[in-house]
Formats: structure tokens, C-alpha cells, sequence
């Protein structure tokens, strides 16, 4: 509370008497008094307007009020020592939002918080290093279920975040036309065009594009969806990667503010390896004159470098960057990477990704296994991934070269596996050369693209919003069912000895 130094007047009203003044730091108060002279409320103006009322108790306890442009935001409730022991939060229509209760240790020091609001309780536990510095903070939530848990360094400082969410599943919306699926290219490769007109019910039409466009442009129509204005805008894709090149303006047109290093802690993306360059580039890359262009221009990338110099990452910064991406607003998630072993953490990621209805696209692998490699292999078991294999440009006698980049999906069993173009894809490396690589690190980012495409057209039909369980499962439907036929671009079928 607040001691008024200079008294400009005293009034008597019909409650009792009030003192007008100011602080010593020039705040302008008015102590209210009872017929007793007992101090009942006190208010501070800043700016002529009400910021704060203090309301003392007799036994030493009180409360605050705390306004903004004269609207209620937040009361709290003091002890006798001065200690705060709740905390209510308002919104605009003055009804109480969240309610915080603190009780501390026999330091002083806050031991927990119950944070409850209409619709969850938030108990989070309070422990901390000999030093009294801050340790982790544990949550659960009414029933009890751990729900979080935050780790300090011996600093203090915010080390990382494990979450455990419970995955919720939404059931898949089911289109009324079915892909043929494939033991060996799943249900076949991606076509926005086909993809656009089962989301929306629309029938777009099929442009020739015009002027320098890469193969894949072509073949996945991604010209068709720019034609109709879908071009992943309003959408944020992360990329977990080896970085961008932070030079290039036509990968930097678009990037997100939340963009972070898990090697080095640090907002520094800058690739050290191509590798991030060269996916980003067929997700959000901007036509400069040279034919170079994402098939998701008008989303945003958000870029977590997770992999090092070497294309080599940990599991615990692949995880972490899955987690930050859900956590920071992305709406889908490229993961171009993978290994032969399974991995249980990056699975629970994964999930927590799902229980949020984020999609993510994952490369198939390399080794022309008979079997998508991990986490791609999560595809089977969780709604939201989708495994990318890939497809090349019409080469006939390109099979034997074709098969080491490109796995099965090794079942009769369907599940979200699709091709995408991944032979001799251009884009930029981390000195803004052009290059021309394959695989289905590369074929990936093109679903991941298409997912943006989708999402950006859902959440342009009324009363549709993207990021809920209807849009997730509507995008998957239709990237898994707007397909064409399985086979390579200007040739069909595939024999079944071709990925041998």
C-alpha cells in the first residue's frame, strides 16, 4: 500500500471520511476511512486512471485490485505477513478466469500453485536445488495424472519441458472415394489438385503451368492449388533439420519468430550442413527467376535445427524440437530423418502431437527396406503421421537406382503412407548454390506442403478451424485418398519386382 506524503484534501462522506494526496512517487491516492477513522480502501491512479485499489483488513491481512483502462484484471489476496496467498484473474466481462492458490515452505519459498479455471486444475509442486534455486516444477491435473514436468539447470534457468498428455485419437472422417492401396508405394503419389477438390467439394481446375517449374511442381499439381489461392497461407510448418541458410531471401521471406538451435540453445538456425536448406526449399522457397520454388509459399516456417553439421542428431533434441514446435503453434511438422531402431521417446512426441491435431510428415528412408524406417514407421499406429515414400521423373531404366531411395510399406494393411516426388529435386544448400539431390528427405517436405495447402483451404470454409480433430483427420483423408494412380510419373504400373 501506499503512504501519502502530501494531502491536497479531506472530505467527509456519508461512510465516513476520505484523505486526497499523493505518493512520494507522485502517485495520486485517496484513502477511504469509516466512521471510526479505520483505513477501509485505498486507491492509486497513474495517468488520472484507476490502477490499483487496496482493501486492509483488521488483522494486518488484505487485498488488491489491479485494473487496466478502467476494467478489472486480477485481485489478490494478502496474509497478515504480507505473503500473497491467491490470485483471481478476469476477463473483459469482469467473470473470473483463473484462480491461483500458493502455499509456500518453511523457507518461504512457494511449495505449490493450484491454478484452476472452467475448464482444468493446473496443481503444479514446487522443488528446489540446496541452493534454493528453482529445480523442477511437477504438474497433475484434478484426477491426480501427471501431466507435466519443467527442469531448471543449476542456474535456475528453464533446462526443458516434458509433457505427458494422454493421446486423444479422433476418429478418421472416411471420403466416399477409397484409394487403392499398395504393399509396395502404399496408396500412391500426392496430387493437390485431387487432394483440394475432395476437401472442399470444389472442382478446381487442372492448369498446364506456364514458365520454369520443377517436375515435382508438376506432377504433385501444385500450380493448380497456387491457381486457386492455396498456398499454405496462415499455416505454420516446422522443420526440424540441420537449419536454413539465413542469407538466402528466398528461403527467409516467411520464417517464424519462434525459429531455435536445440545444439546450442540459441535463435542462431544458420545451416551448417545443406541438408535444411535444401528441404526448406521445397516447402516455402520463393521463385527468384531460376525455377527454385516451395510448394508452400505462403506458409510460415518455423525452423528448429535439431541436427548437426554431420545430418546427426540426438534423441533428446529431436524430441524437444517436436514438442516446441506443438508447443509454439505449429500446424504441421517436417521430419526428414530417421534410423533403422525404434524410438519410444520421439513415439511419445509424436503422440503429444496428436493429442494437439498437429500433422507430421515423415521420411519413408533410404535403404530400400522392405518397411518405412523409424519414426516413419509410427504411421501405423498414430493418426496424425503420414510416411512419405518416393517416385521418379519417368526414368525406365531408372529402377535399380530408384529402389535404394525408396522403401515399402511392406503390408497389406493400409495406413498413412503416400508417395511423393523425391528423384532429382532441386534447391538451395547453405552457400545459396543451387543443387540437385534425391530421396525421401525430399519427398517428405513436399506432404508436409500439401498438409499446409489443405489446412489453409479447410480453414477457409466457414465455421471450419484448422488444428482441431476434424481438420486432422479431413487433411489426412484427403492426402491419403486424392492421390494418382501407383506408379511413377509416365509409368504404369509398377511391376512388383521394382522395388527389389
Amino acid at each position: 500500500m501506499y503512504t501519502i506524503n502530501k494531502i491536497t484534501k479531506t472530505l467527509t462522506i456519508a461512510t465516513g471520511s476520505e484523505t486526497i494526496g499523493t505518493s512520494a512517487a507522485g502517485q495520486a491516492v485517496i484513502n477511504f476511512y469509516n466512521p471510526a477513522g479505520v483505513l477501509v480502501e485505498q486507491d492509486v491512479t497513474l495517468s488520472a486512471t484507476l490502477a490499483i485499489k487496496y482493501f486492509p483488513v483488521a488483522n494486518g491481512s488484505y487485498t488488491d485490485q489491479l485494473f487496466s483502462n478502467g476494467h478489472l484484471i486480477s485481485s489478490d489476496i494478502y496474509s497478515t505477513t504480507g505473503i500473497k496467498l491467491s490470485t483471481s484473474f478476469y476477463s473483459t466481462t469482469g467473470a473470473v478466469s483463473e484462480t491461483d492458490t500458493f502455499t509456500y515452505n518453511s523457507k518461504g519459498l512457494i511449495s505449490n500453485v493450484v491454478k484452476v479455471t472452467p475448464t482444468k486444475v493446473d496443481n503444479v509442486a514446487y522443488t528446489y536445488s540446496a541452493s534454493n534455486l528453482l529445480s523442477t516444477l511437477v504438474h497433475t491435473n484434478a484426477t491426480g495424472q501427471l501431466t507435466e514436468t519443467d527442469y531448471y539447470k543449476a542456474t535456475g534457468a528453464l533446462d526443458h519441458i516434458v509433457m505427458n498428455v494422454a493421446a486423444v485419437i479422433p476418429p478418421p472422417t472416411v471420403l466416399s472415394t477409397v484409394g487403392t492401396w499398395s504393399n509396395i508405394a502404399g496408396y500412391g503419389e500426392v496430387n493437390y489438385l485431387k487432394a483440394l477438390n475432395m476437401l472442399t467439394g470444389s472442382t478446381l481446375s487442372d492448369v498446364v503451368p506456364t514458365g520454369t517449374v520443377s517436375w515435382s511442381n508438376s506432377a504433385t499439381h501444385t500450380n493448380d492449388a497456387v491457381n486457386a489461392g492455396f498456398t499454405g497461407k496462415g499455416i505454420v510448418i516446422a522443420d526440424i533439420n540441420t537449419g536454413i541458410d539465413l542469407h538466402n531471401t528466398a528461403l527467409t521471406h516467411n520464417l517464424s519468430s519462434y525459429n531455435w538451435n536445440f545444439l546450442t540453445n540459441t535463435s542462431n538456425v544458420q545451416d551448417d550442413n545443406s541438408h535444411g536448406s535444401e528441404v526448406a526449399s521445397l516447402i516455402t522457397a520463393t521463385n527468384i527467376g531460376n525455377g527454385v520454388t516451395g510448394n508452400a509459399t505462403g506458409a510460415q516456417l518455423m525452423v528448429l535445427k535439431a541436427l548437426d553439421a554431420n545430418n546427426n542428431g540426438t534423441l533428446a533434441n529431436i524430441v524437444s524440437a517436436i514438442d516446441y514446435a506443438v508447443d509454439h503453434g505449429a500446424n504441421v511438422i517436417n521430419l526428414s530423418l530417421g534410423g533403422a531402431a525404434q524410438q519410444p521417446a520421439i513415439f511419445t512426441a509424436l503422440q503429444y502431437a496428436q493429442s494437439h491435431n498437429v500433422l507430421v510428415s515423415i521420411a519413408s528412408g533410404n535403404d530400400g527396406g522392405n518397411t518405412p524406417v523409424y519414426p516413419a514407421a509410427y504411421a501405423q499406429q498414430l493418426s496424425n503421421v503420414v510416411a512419405v515414400g518416393a517416385t521418379a521423373n519417368g526414368v525406365p531404366n531408372g529402377a535399380t537406382l530408384f529402389a535404394s531411395y525408396a522403401d515399402k510399406t511392406g503390408t497389406n494393411t493400409a495406413y498413412n503412407y503416400v508417395d511423393a516426388p523425391g528423384s532429382a529435386l532441386t534447391g538451395y544448400n547453405d552457400a545459396g548454390v543451387i543443387v540437385t539431390n534425391s530421396g525421401t528427405s525430399l519427398a517428405a517436405p513436399l506432404v508436409a506442403s500439401e498438409m499446409a495447402v489443405l489446412l489453409q483451404a479447410y480453414n477457409s470454409i466457414s465455421g471450419h478451424v484448422a488444428n482441431s480433430a476434424a481438420a486432422m483427420s479431413s487433411v489426412i483423408s484427403a492426402i491419403t485418398h486424392g492421390v494418382d494412380a501407383i506408379s511413377l510419373t509416365g509409368i504404369a504400373p509398377i511391376p512388383s519386382t521394382f522395388f527389389a
